[in-house]
């Protein structure tokens, strides 16, 4: 799926398996430069952890439906 996704240039889509995790949950994150590095927090907690940069924004339907995620994070930072 990660090779086929459509990707907004410029910016960063991160994919993590993790078989050992507390969860087989998947989890879809779209997020500013404030949680780039969530993926430490996020990974032994959840099967699979999908990262997007908030440009991302006009196609989180597309991703949405392409992930199917268990859990949906949309982190903004208040300047935004």
């Amino acid at each position: 799926i990660m090779d086929s996704t459509q990707r907004v240039n410029g910016t960063s889509m991160q994919y993590y398996i993790n078989e050992n995790a507390m969860s087989d949950r998947c989890i879809l994150i779209f997020h500013d430069s404030f949680l780039e590095s969530a993926k430490d927090y996020y990974w032994p907690r959840y099967r699979e952890v999908i990262m997007l940069s908030r440009q991302n924004y006009e196609n989180m339907q597309y991703y949405v439906n392409v992930f199917d995620p268990d859990v949906i994070i949309n982190e903004n930072a208040e300047r935004s």
